[in-house]
């Protein structure tokens, strides 16, 4: 039989803090603004693309 003292956890260990390393340089925001808009611009080309009706033998010819 178990004791009651047998089952409470052990306390926690108390870690000493240690110091973050300095974070590296990021890109500029504007950059992830510009990729958001090169995507899109990407996507909607490729959609307008989908919907064209292309005439086969003219492509041909070229």
């Amino acid at each position: 039989v178990l004791e009651e003292e047998d089952l409470t956890p052990p306390p926690p260990k108390k870690e000493k803090p240690h110091k973050c390393p300095e974070c590296p340089s990021m890109a500029p925001a504007w950059m992830a603004t510009f990729a958001d808009m090169a995507t899109l611009l990407m996507a909607f080309f490729v959609l307008i693309l989908s919907f064209t009706e292309s005439d086969k033998p003219s492509i041909y010819k070229v």
